[in-house]
């Protein structure tokens, strides 16, 4: 049994952790995560959601308790996105997955003591020197590591000339956002364009088509998609650079500002 804990708002830890089991071989784990929408990615059999803040450090200590599992994976916040993990909680071995932060920020919350120490950081991009100062302090080994992604084609087509596609979960005002750029755009350039919506919020808007098939499907159809700049959707995009309109959003921990320059630094 492994255990995989990824909190955070919207999908993107979780995406992280299936990528990882699958390309990985892991069938048999658990996932604990403060979004409930895990669910939806995973067997809710497997997912054990954490009640609040003040009761996180608790509830993951009693389910490593509970499970006894072989390993222990942490997604992006080392000590936990409240600072509620101790590494007196899990004797076995803990590894990381690395994923850029707001290291000023996020120091705020690492405990004084007991900190979490991992036989292994998996790091997914490239951390603040700071950030990677740490956790080289506490890994025993730091390894690079690329996510596979899976591109499909879509089932049924339809027949247009133009799709462009916005891609955002999370919240509501920004995937508004992104829907209303996409519309101005078209507007001020003549165009109509078939515009595809691929998020777990819904948005009322005319000539907008909430779609349910995994975006990695459409990306090679689409004339252009428009996003934010968390990991996995510019994980996703990097084949389709040219393509893409990245808004970067607000986040306390994340530096989508930083991602979006790097993923356009490499454009060809």
């Amino acid at each position: 049994m492994i255990v995989f804990y990824a909190p955070g708002g919207g999908l993107g830890h979780l995406q992280r952790v299936r990528r990882f089991a699958k390309q990985r071989g892991i069938n048999d784990f658990m996932v604990i995560s403060n979004n409930p929408s895990a669910a939806q990615l995973f067997n809710p059999d497997v997912v054990r959601v954490l009640p609040n803040e003040e009761s996180a450090g608790e509830f993951v200590a009693e389910v490593l308790r509970e499970l006894k599992p072989e390993i222990f994976f942490v997604d992006t916040f080392p000590s936990g996105v409240f600072g509620e993990l101790r590494g007196s909680m899990f004797p076995g071995t803990v590894n990381y997955f690395g994923r850029r932060l707001k290291w000023d920020n996020y120091r705020e919350v690492l405990p004084e003591e007991d900190l979490m120490r991992f036989g292994t950081a998996f790091l997914f991009e490239e951390l603040e020197q700071e950030h990677e100062n740490f956790i080289r302090q506490y890994a025993a080994n730091v390894v690079s590591f690329e996510l596979d992604v899976e591109f499909e084609q879509p089932h049924n087509e339809p027949h247009v000339d133009e799709i462009w596609m916005v891609v955002h979960t999370f919240l509501k005002e920004e995937v508004e956002s992104l829907v209303d750029d996409a519309l101005d755009i078209a507007a001020k350039e003549g165009l109509s364009p078939t515009i595809f919506l691929f998020s777990d919020i819904k948005v009322k808007r005319d000539n907008i088509f909430h779609q349910s098939d995994p975006p990695t499907k459409w990306y090679s159809r689409a004339t252009r998609i428009f996003c934010g700049g968390g990991f996995n959707t510019l994980l996703e995009l990097r084949p389709y650079r040219k393509k893409v309109r990245a808004v970067p959003f607000p986040r306390r921990y994340d530096d989508q500002a930083w991602r979006i320059r790097s993923f356009f630094d490499n454009v060809s």
